[in-house]
């Protein structure tokens, strides 16, 4: 599965409160709450927060189906600019799904460490990962000097640094049955 997990749907505006309090009855609620302590997910301090539901429940469902081998791609929202890239390229994520607006309709970021805890409950091995531990760019002194432009003197220049940026952004995470 590769760039759809950020179309399932995510509760946006959870809150604390509403996982704690059993008199809540909503089911989108109720499901958030299951996966929540079945899998221990911790909350973020942020409140309220996206949480995504549909691509959380998608990972379950492929654990309990036994799928042996499984690959997922998304922007992560715990991408982080390696050290030796700080400066070239703004932060990357605040630890919470966020929002992207996209033409026709808008997709959250994924919090990858939750994929991989179900994961790892169900008997999996994982290993994750930005796709630059792949495509590593060589930072020439010129692709250097686009990075530090934001891409600000041409489309091609700026179409570059969406491509660096997404590679430190977009995580993989693998999933081997053992």
């Amino acid at each position: 599965m590769n760039e759809n997990l950020g179309d399932f749907p995510t509760l946006v505006d959870l809150t604390g409160h509403m996982l704690d309090d059993r008199g809540i009855d909503d089911a989108h609620v109720r499901r958030a709450r299951r996966l929540c302590e079945t899998y221990g997910l911790e909350r973020t301090q942020e409140e309220p927060f996206p949480f995504n539901l549909g691509a959380i429940e998608a990972v379950e469902k492929l654990c309990l189906a036994g799928i042996p081998n499984i690959y997922l791609g998304e922007h992560s929202c715990e991408a982080h600019v390696p050290t030796a890239r700080r400066g070239l390229m703004p932060p990357l994520s605040a630890g919470i799904p966020e929002r992207i607006r996209l033409m026709g309709h808008d997709e959250y970021t994924i919090k990858f460490s939750y994929l991989q805890k179900i994961a790892e409950f169900h008997g999996y091995k994982t290993v994750r990962g930005p796709f630059a531990d792949y495509i590593v760019p060589n930072l020439t002194e010129e692709l250097k000097a686009i990075l530090a432009s934001r891409g600000l003197y041409s489309d091609n220049e700026e179409a570059i640094c969406h491509f660096v940026e997404d590679l430190y952004e977009y995580e993989y995470l693998v999933m081997i049955k053992y």
